[in-house]
């Protein structure tokens, strides 16, 4: 009998004949599909790459919201000409109710120091985005707390842009024509200081990690001990994070005493091709002591072994890196040299070289994906958006 980790080993090298070099490893990069509204983050393999259509002409089609003294409601009123345009560009390849299920609202110029309150008024609505004249993505999140409960959420404005654009996912169809939201412009505030982030990556085993919002059935996540590993892959995940202002420790240090994120890394049993799960997709940074989780025991992570101990470590600290954009409220992306990407894929696989140069870098912002095609609207710049939420990195004593 061949057990399982020689079966991994044999499949590696007889790859690595086939391919034109043994640095071609299939670590996989992208989701197979970027959830339109949820909180469940993934990064997967695929055997194609997927071709990026742009929707930012959507915006074109947005009705105009009207303000009265700063205040404006948002209904769930079909829009036509929104639906006629998705329709035409990607209702053949998903359900209809996923593009029906979207709103799209122009609110005019914004000004630097403004902050866009949404109180929400209806359970259907679900995420909120916004975007500035140049498309790009302002971070603003999810209307429900882990408990479910409404919240409202104030998003600042951190630049003067000539135009902003609002982009609403329902939870479900709806289009009675009754208000989901309220809208209101509050002037003249200063933006929320940067706050630091502390995050341990938790190398050690843990029985029983589940997410507050439900979404990972308890898991039992199995050890690495092997040092070379460990050290590899929190200095990978270190490298991504060295501009801003965030304290990387590991479960070998003493526990901060404030809030911290966990990453637990080591083999258990997500579904496959589900290399990481992020427990929310954190718009702000709003919770400092959410969780993720990277599975070291899926076939692709197997196969890395074989080009070392370091280079294994470092993709596992490349998948820790992802799932900590999604606690620090990024999102997918289909560039496929990108931290987040979401959804991209080069010939067989992604090699391991590209996947280790991957960075954070702006790109444009993904919608979904389906039957080889990718749909984003707008961008996101996700250094920008860190060194807001978080700060500079810190110089430390010597």
């Amino acid at each position: 009998m061949i057990d399982r980790k020689m079966y991994v080993r044999i499949c590696a090298g007889l790859l690595s004949v086939l391919m034109s070099g043994c640095s071609q490893a299939f670590i996989g990069a992208g989701g197979f599909f970027s959830n339109l509204g949820g909180g469940l983050n993934s990064i997967g393999t695929c055997l194609s790459p997927l071709a990026p259509v742009d929707l930012n002409a959507v915006f074109t089609k947005a009705p105009s919201v009207e303000w009265a003294d700063g205040s404006a409601e948002i209904t769930d009123a079909p829009q036509d000409e929104v639906a006629a345009f998705l329709g035409e560009q990607i209702g053949k390849d998903i359900q209809p109710a996923d593009y029906l299920a979207l709103r799209f609202y122009r609110l005019g110029p914004l000004t630097r120091g403004e902050i866009i309150q949404i109180e929400t008024l209806s359970d259907v609505m679900d995420r909120v985005c916004l975007y500035d004249a140049d498309f790009a993505f302002i971070p603003a999140g999810s209307v429900r707390d882990f408990d479910g409960r409404r919240r409202t959420l104030q998003i600042p404005i951190a630049r003067d842009t000539a135009a902003a654009y609002l982009r609403i996912d329902l939870e479900f169809l709806s289009e009675r024509n009754e208000p989901i939201g309220r809208l209101t412009r509050i002037g003249n505030t200063p933006p929320p200081a940067p706050r630091p982030q502390t995050v341990v990556l938790h190398f050690g085993g843990q029985a029983e990690v589940t997410f507050r919002n439900g979404l990972l059935l308890p898991a039992e996540i199995g050890a690495i001990d092997d040092p070379a590993v460990r050290d590899a892959a929190a200095e990978q995940f270190r490298a991504v994070y060295a501009p801003f202002d965030m304290t990387v420790l590991t479960d070998s240090d003493p526990l901060p005493t404030g809030p911290f994120s966990v990453v637990y890394i080591g083999p258990t049993d997500l579904p496959s091709f589900n290399y990481g799960l992020s427990e929310i997709g954190d718009s702000r940074n709003a919770y400092q002591d959410d969780v993720a989780v990277v599975d070291s025991n899926q076939l692709a992570l197997e196969l890395a072994v074989v080009l070392g101990r370091e280079t294994y470590g470092r993709a596992l600290g490349m998948i820790a890196a992802h799932e900590m954009g999604h606690l620090l409220g990024l999102e997918h992306v289909s560039n496929p040299d990108a931290l987040m990407t979401g959804a991209q894929c080069q010939g067989a696989g992604v090699d391991i070289e590209r996947m280790l140069a991957r960075q954070l870098k702006k790109a444009p912002l993904t919608l979904a994906s389906a039957d080889l095609q990718e749909w984003f609207v707008g961008y996101q710049d996700p250094v920008p958006y860190l060194l807001e939420i978080l700060g500079p990195s810190v110089p430390q004593p010597q």
